[in-house]
Order: structure tokens, then C-alpha cells, then sequence
């Protein structure tokens, strides 16, 4: 068995089949679909028992009571018994080669422990809304980067089986559990997003609730919290806020923001330096991530000139910048 696909269900009966039918579907046959009933209270379980007579790939498993999310991807790893082991939400839809694509990249780099794609949203009823999430990342620029945000498409993910099996942390992390988890993994292995749109996430109103937002936030921000922690800083609750702002680009051209900013990425730039001395490439490409976010800062509209000139030669600058970004910079502040 090359590929085992997790689809966890619960109350999903105006998606769900959409979401089977998008893996069945799948140019890659090798494969086994699990399908784990999380206890709905909805018409799911009857159109899974449908799916799980009609084709021999489909596994039904029935949670006799609500384990929730993570907890239930848990039991659902125990249970693989393929090579790779891909992620799917009952709402979402793969593309017909994402299998095939997604196990040949694995196939081809060994080195790669998991692999995510670009995704492009839909609406509740299935219609593109033309906004993708799309990043050409180095498994480096990923790392990096996850200081920041998650840079996977939960629905999108494949990862070979032994990495999976070092399983979700359900204890502490019952949301942004896929976060936590790819935080983990990029430290012990590489990852990639493969820069295909393979994958649709789908946009209604039971996955955008305030509630839901506000509990992702939070554990987004223990997560980040966590791990600069383990680069040895210990930011107060001012330089955390502007961490995660300089992340979201939610930037202001106010001086304020501006030298609070050269102050920690700075600290930033340093610890994390310090901490991956022996990894070059990943330092460099810290760089080049601190790197966009300072040249976005001194660069947003309404920056005064006399800012902009002010921080082009700093340390931060220096250190982040070229030569050549620098004197634009400087030659900006004198027009």
C-alpha cells in the first residue's frame, strides 16, 4: 500500500461526498481511504456507510463517541498502512493527480519528510473565489518562516508514514494542531510545498466563526510564543504583538513602529543566528525572511523620507539588506 488518506467526518453531510469523490477520483490508485465517523449527529454516517460498500479502497472506522479533531487523526495513524500517509477535510477537494504528484515528489527526494501544495479557496458552493495561497518556499525559507505562520494547507499535506506516527500533540494543542505538529517535524526533517495548486479549501460559515478564529489565534500565538522561547528570547508583550504584526504585514509607517521594529529584529536576527550556527543555509535564509519584512517596513506607503533614510544604514539594515537595496533606500530619502 503506497498511500493511506485520512478523511475525518463529523456532521459534514453537505460536503462530504464531494471530498470522497475528489480522492476516489484520483489518477494515483494505490491507495486506501479512511474514513473516521467522529460520532456525527447528521447524515454523514449513512453516506459513508454508502461509500465504504461500493469501494473496496474505503475503510469506515466509527468513533462510538466525539474524540474530536486531533485525537481522532491520532487514532487515524495508528490505523495507516500506507507508505505515506495524506491529510483531507471533509469539506475540501483534492485534485485528480494531487496523489500522483504529491507521492512522485517523495519518491524523488528522499530527504523531503513531508510535502504540502498551493491551495485556491472556494466558496460554500464550490466556486473559486480567486484568492490562492501560494509561496515559492526552499525547505529553509519554510523553516523560517514557520516563526511566523504556517506555511501548510492542513487538507493539502502528505508525509511519510514514520513522521506521522510521531503524531499530533492532542493534550495541548486541540486546535493548530497541524502548526504544532509541522513546527516539530521541521526541525527534524525538510519540508516543501510543491508550487502546484493541487488542493481546494472551502470557505462557509461553520469554518469562519468568530469563536473559531479567536481560539486559532490563541494557540497560534502559544506556538510562536513557544518557539522563540527556545531561540532564548524572552519577548515582552509588546515585542511579541509586533513579531506577529510584522508576520501578518499588518506594518504602520509610524516612527514608533519603525524603530521598535530595527530593535527586534535585531534580537531576532541575533538569537536565531546564535541557535542554528551550525545550519548556514537555514541562517541565510532567516536573513532573507527578516530581510522581506524590514525592506517591506521601510519601503510601505506613507513611510516619511526622513525614516526611511534614518534606518538604511543601521545594524539591522546591514545585516539584512544588500548594498544595493540600501543606497535605493538612501537615494529615496534624498528625493
Amino acid at each position: 500500500m503506497k498511500i493511506s488518506v485520512i478523511l475525518l467526518v463529523y456532521n459534514a453531510e453537505k460536503y462530504v461526498s464531494a471530498a470522497i469523490d475528489s480522492i476516489l477520483q484520483q489518477t494515483f490508485i494505490d491507495f486506501e481511504l479512511l474514513l473516521i465517523n467522529d460520532a456525527s449527529t447528521d447524515g454523514s454516517g449513512a453516506i459513508l456507510e454508502r461509500y465504504a460498500a461500493q469501494d473496496r479502497r474505503v475503510r469506515l472506522i466509527e468513533n462510538p463517541q466525539n474524540l474530536g479533531l486531533t485525537a481522532t487523526l491520532n487514532k487515524a495513524i495508528d490505523l495507516c498502512r500506507g507508505e505515506y500517509i495524506a491529510r483531507m477535510d471533509a469539506d475540501d477537494l483534492s485534485l485528480p493527480q494531487r496523489l500522483e504528484i504529491q507521492a512522485g515528489f517523495l519518491d524523488a527526494n528522499p530527504d523531503i519528510g513531508f510535502c504540502g501544495t498551493w491551495t485556491a479557496l472556494m466558496d460554500a458552493n464550490g466556486q473559486l473565489t480567486g484568492e490562492q495561497w501560494v509561496m515559492q518556499l526552499t525547505p529553509e525559507l519554510i523553516h523560517a518562516h514557520m516563526y511566523f505562520h504556517n506555511c501548510f494547507s492542513h487538507t493539502s499535506v502528505m508525509l511519510r508514514r514514520r513522521y506521522a506516527q510521531l503524531k499530533y500533540d492532542a493534550a495541548n494543542y486541540p486546535i493548530q494542531e497541524d502548526y504544532e505538529f509541522w513546527m516539530r517535524l521541521v526541525k527534524i526533517t525538510k519540508a516543501a510545498v510543491i508550487p502546484r495548486i493541487l488542493t481546494y479549501y472551502r470557505i462557509h460559515t461553520e469554518s469562519i466563526t468568530a469563536s473559531k478564529q479567536e481560539r486559532a489565534r490563541q494557540f497560534t500565538r502559544r506556538i510562536v510564543l513557544r518557539e522563540l522561547e527556545v531561540l532564548g528570547l524572552q519577548p515582552s508583550p509588546q515585542e511579541f504583538d509586533l513579531h506577529l504584526s510584522i508576520g501578518d504585514q499588518a506594518i504602520s509607517p509610524d516612527g514608533a513602529f519603525v524603530e521598535a521594529a530595527n530593535i527586534w529584529l535585531l534580537k531576532l536576527q541575533t538569537a536565531f543566528a546564535q541557535h542554528y550556527a551550525s545550519q548556514p543555509a537555514l541562517k541565510e535564509a532567516m536573513r532573507q525572511v527578516l530581510g522581506k519584512f524590514w525592506l517591506a517596513i521601510l519601503t510601505q506607503e506613507g513611510i516619511a523620507p526622513r525614516i526611511r533614510g534614518k534606518y538604511a544604514c543601521t545594524p539591522l539594515s546591514r545585516q539584512l539588506l544588500s548594498l544595493n537595496q540600501r543606497l535605493r533606500l538612501k537615494i529615496k530619502h534624498l528625493l
